[in-house]
């Protein structure tokens, strides 16, 4: 049955709101990862910022089946880590070079050698920047 324009129940903001909420929250971590991503140059989707303003390298299926940079979200408050964990597909497709995405509460849990960006009181981004130390041999 088709209704009349004005007879359409109306769809309560309230739920829009909050998704609008989460969503921004969402990018503004996706902009914090690209952000740090950047700031030490790190590959993205195979690639250095060198091979993309020369063109001359292209990515391997190696390079891209296993991508360097994994994105560590620590969201304090469990509500927060709930819904950002729920986001974790779009948080790893939309941030370049991303491989995995995993989520951490404490301080204690962030692995040493990571850059970092605050993303709201509640919620950091870390990306491990040193992956291995080189020794000496003698």
């Amino acid at each position: 049955m088709l209704q009349a324009y004005s007879n359409v129940p109306q769809i309560p903001e309230q739920d829009f709101l909050q998704a609008e909420t989460d969503f921004d929250l969402v990018v503004d971590c996706i902009k914090s990862a690209r952000s740090v991503s950047s700031s030490y140059n790190l590959p993205t989707n195979g690639k250095t910022t060198k091979d993309k303003i020369t063109g001359k390298r292209r990515p391997t299926w190696q390079d891209l089946a296993d991508p360097a940079t994994e994105v560590i979200i620590q969201a304090k408050k469990p509500e927060l880590r709930q819904m950002l964990e729920t986001q974790e597909a779009i948080i790893v497709a939309l941030t370049k070079g991303c491989g995995t995405c995993r989520f951490i509460s404490d301080d204690s849990e962030v692995p040493k050698g990571c850059g970092t960006e605050v993303v709201t009181t509640d919620i950091t981004i870390h990306i491990p920047v040193q992956v291995c130390r080189f020794h000496r041999f003698a």
